[in-house]
């Protein structure tokens, strides 16, 4: 009931911020009798107390004050808080978070596409096209390069103001990833063209910068594939000291652009 709810938040010392949406949804599901009890999903306690998993329930009994009969399980290593998926399943920004990284849910989005960019995944379309990572393995990335990581999502984030939210961060700091490894000074120069208030040095910038405002505004999108593909094209074009007047993608017959 409500006093042992308390006493497991009371224990909450170390967890994911709260979804208030599960919250209510679990409430809903108290008061009107659709709460089903033997459902195998465990309260997970940590071996130094703390609860570990089952914070969303907790809370809809304490606000909701209705007993109900949950599995408890005792003497949980804390660690595997990574790769727990009850309850509400956990995202890589819950596993952020509880790891104290800074913009947790924007540094997680970024480098979760970059994995799947870098892996030559852009979204075609296809749930199999997106690279599988799990939650542990996205904190790894972090924390190999967190010094790298958090830059870039304090940078998409200024980018992502300055260019009108335009492009997303999410897509600014993917590619910023990408490009700065090929030639990190032409990257900056690049994203503070497109997105920023430098002056264009190539007119492709110019391109690619009206065609993104175009399609941000019009009611009917093109795919993310195809816009990736003009990204990078605009990009090979600044490296190379070429100009586009257009951009062309054709996925039917013309292979994906190569970062160069």
């Amino acid at each position: 009931g409500k006093e042992r709810a308390d006493y497991y938040l009371s224990v909450n010392k170390n967890n994911r911020p709260v979804d208030k949406r599960k919250v209510d949804q679990f409430v809903s599901e108290l008061i009107n009798g659709n709460w089903k009890s033997n459902t195998g999903e465990a309260v997970k306690i940590s071996t130094k107390g703390f609860l570990l998993d089952g914070q969303h329930r907790m809370i809809a009994v304490s606000l909701t004050s209705v007993p109900v009969t949950m599995l408890v399980v005792y003497d949980l290593e804390e660690s595997i808080f990574d790769v727990l998926d009850t309850g509400k399943p956990r995202g890589a920004c819950d596993v952020f978070a509880l790891n104290n990284v800074p913009n947790y849910k924007r540094t997680a989005a970024i480098i979760r596409e970059y994995n799947s960019f870098k892996s030559g995944k852009y979204y075609s379309g296809s749930s199999k096209d997106v690279v599988k990572n799990t939650n542990a393995s996205l904190l790894s990335e972090y924390k190999k390069n967190y010094i790298i990581y958090d830059k870039v999502s304090v940078e998409s984030n200024k980018l992502y103001g300055s260019f009108n939210r335009v492009l997303s961060t999410t897509n600014i700091g993917s590619f910023y990833l990408l490009f700065s490894n090929r030639d990190i000074e032409k990257c900056e120069r690049f994203f503070n063209q497109l997105c920023g208030s430098e002056s264009v040095t190539n007119k492709s910038v110019l391109t690619l910068k009206n065609f993104l405002i175009r399609d941000k505004i019009s009611l009917k999108k093109i795919s993310p594939k195809i816009k990736y593909a003009f990204i990078i094209k605009t990009w090979n074009a600044f490296v190379l000291d070429r100009e586009l007047k257009i951009l062309k993608y054709d996925d039917n017959v013309e292979k994906f652009p190569v970062i160069l």
